[in-house]
């Protein structure tokens, strides 16, 4: 159930990164590429804290560990790990979509 839960959160990570590139830029092909691109739009501008690429880069190993690890044992705590990544990503969304 984590597992699938840490899946699912990834997706919805996934769609915001995508609309926040696609406000200035075209799509890279990888998860990874949009944190980088996320970097360089909004955090080397100082219109993102840098926490959260390291906190994107987290969730990307906790994705890669719950797809592809047949032994990984996501806990709750994975799960609202993710979560909460989710929820900074949204408003920072929110905020950078509302000045548009």
């Amino acid at each position: 159930m984590y597992r699938a839960t840490i899946d699912l959160d990834q997706n919805v990570i996934e769609l915001i990164l995508k609309v926040l590139i696609l406000v200035k830029k075209t799509l890279p092909r990888s998860y990874e590429g949009y944190i980088h691109k996320i970097d360089e739009i909004y955090v080397v501008k100082d219109k993102v804290e840098r926490d959260i690429i390291a906190n994107l880069y987290r969730v990307l190993e906790l994705i890669n560990k719950a797809r592809y690890d047949p032994e990984c044992r996501s806990v709750e705590a994975d799960v609202n790990e993710a979560l909460q990544t989710y929820k900074e990503i949204r408003e920072i969304a929110r905020k950078i979509l509302e000045k548009k």
